[in-house]
């Protein structure tokens, strides 16, 4: 094992001192002197003990790096799934969402339907068990009586605006619902009308009112109110229902599920991005990391090379000036180039290369960066 302590400044002015005293090496001598080879030496020799002592921490950086690379690659992999599907998603929403552009418009909507027809239950409701009440029938038969009429009529007006809507010809079930529905709404009219000429021509509404009501007038006044809100409940469930129920609910529902896949795979892919975004900056710091501990070793070497420089100056220096013909020997121009241990002469980058051929914002130019070569040579006073 060399000593490298052992080569001072003062043994290196001394050897100097000794050896231009005895003309060596010789005036045409072309290979160096016994005392810079081993300089030289000593120099390789303690490059080579950096570039060990580099080797085991460049260890754990490259695992490091190749651990981020690999969470890179799976990342960039998830994100080129979730795009695609997010692309597959957006096509099949905009393909639902032209069909849903030529679908038939139906107004109102569910929503607003059933509030209708709930209002005009509750209203049917109250009116019919105070008829019921004033006939003097029981209490329960009320009830059901009322509750009966009530929800008769807008079931009524539903089922017969829906038949009229999908079309009386085309469907002879179609046909045959609405025809019954119109008969049972008559029929119900005429009770209606019959039981309210019954309540405001009793004597309790008569006494109320101070004044007689003709029978004949009041029963085509309530068949006509009836009639006339029998009507508004059929046009709004004409209005609130598409002709073709089957076509109409699967675009409706072809949408829905589009939007709904379009939504998911929106979100998957912004997750996606996230995780990408952290793996490259994980490998961009794995990176910094390796290149900063490489630079670091770089500049030790360049100062280890400018050192050992310094004292081969200094050896030559005064071998030329104690030298009996004062000249120098071709060996003091000769090559001085320190051999550079291969593990450091340049980073290993070939994992980096990415396989997928992806071209990502994270790549970078990961050319080998190259170990600053250290030459020596008397200079010029």
């Amino acid at each position: 094992m060399i000593n490298t302590t052992y080569y001072t400044r003062l043994k290196a002015l001394y050897n100097g001192w000794r050896d231009g005293r005895r003309n060596y090496p010789a005036p045409d001598a072309a290979t160096p002197s016994q005392y810079v080879q081993e300089m030289k030496n000593a120099c390789e020799h303690q490059l080579a003990h950096l570039a060990e002592k580099w080797k085991e921490q460049d260890k754990k950086l490259f695992a490091e790096y190749r651990t981020c690379k690999e969470h890179l690659d799976i990342s960039e992999r998830s994100l080129d799934e979730t795009q695609r599907d997010n692309n597959e998603a957006r096509e099949k929403l905009d393909l639902a969402t032209r069909a849903l552009d030529n679908l038939e418009h139906v107004s109102p909507g569910k929503r607003w339907y059933i509030v209708f027809f709930i209002f005009i239950t509750l209203v049917e409701f109250p009116i019919n068990s105070i008829i019921f009440d004033i006939f003097g029938e029981a209490r329960w038969l009320t009830m059901l009586m009322a509750a009966s009429i009530c929800f008769t009529l807008p079931w009524a007006a539903h089922i017969a605006g829906k038949a009229l809507k999908e079309g009386l010809v085309r469907n002879r079930v179609v046909t045959a619902k609405f025809s019954i529905m119109l008969v049972l709404v008559v029929a119900l009219l005429g009770a209606f009308a019959y039981m309210r000429e019954r309540f405001l021509t009793g004597m309790e509404a008569q006494k109320f009112l101070g004044a007689s009501v003709d029978q004949n007038m009041m029963t085509i006044l309530f068949f006509l109110i009836n009639g006339f809100v029998f009507l508004i409940a059929l046009w709004t469930s004409y209005s609130a229902h598409p002709k073709d129920p089957v076509t109409f609910e699967r675009i409706l529902k072809s949408y829905d599920l589009a939007k709904q896949l379009e939504k998911e795979t929106y979100e998957r892919t912004r997750k996606a991005e996230t995780a990408c975004k952290k793996a490259s900056q994980d490998l961009n710091d794995a990176i910094s990391k390796r290149k900063n501990s490489f630079e670091k070793t770089q500049n030790e070497a360049d100062a280890i090379s400018q050192g050992w420089n310094s004292l081969i100056h200094h050896y030559y220096k005064v071998n030329v000036r104690h030298r009996r013909d004062g000249k120098e020997p071709p060996s003091f121009h000769g090559d001085t180039t320190y051999r550079i241990p291969k593990d450091i002469e340049a980073l290993d980058w070939d994992f980096l290369q990415n396989r997928n051929g992806s071209t990502r914002s994270h790549d970078r130019d990961m050319d080998d960066i190259p170990f600053a070569s250290v030459k020596g040579g008397l200079a010029n006073d």
